[in-house]
């Protein structure tokens, strides 16, 4: 996969990524949902398992080769 690196994964958009999930967290908590999101709960809840997954999988990838170089292709 390459990437262009105005729109490749950096700092900015990891950090901007956590933000959105940490107001959808707030909004959850604090029973304020639909000021968030018009996403039904079933797909929403989707989206998060879909994210946490993908997620660990990743983790799980790095975590496996950190006895090997790392490999950028992008």
């Amino acid at each position: 996969m390459q990437m262009d690196m105005d729109t490749g994964i950096s700092d900015a958009r990891m950090a901007a990524f956590f933000e959105l999930v940490d107001d959808l967290h707030t909004a959850v908590t604090d029973g304020d949902l639909e000021q968030v999101t018009t996403l039904p709960q079933r797909e929403l809840v989707g989206w998060l398992r879909d994210l946490v997954y993908t997620a660990q999988e990743t983790l799980t990838e790095l975590e496996s080769r950190q006895s090997r170089p790392y490999h950028m292709d992008w």
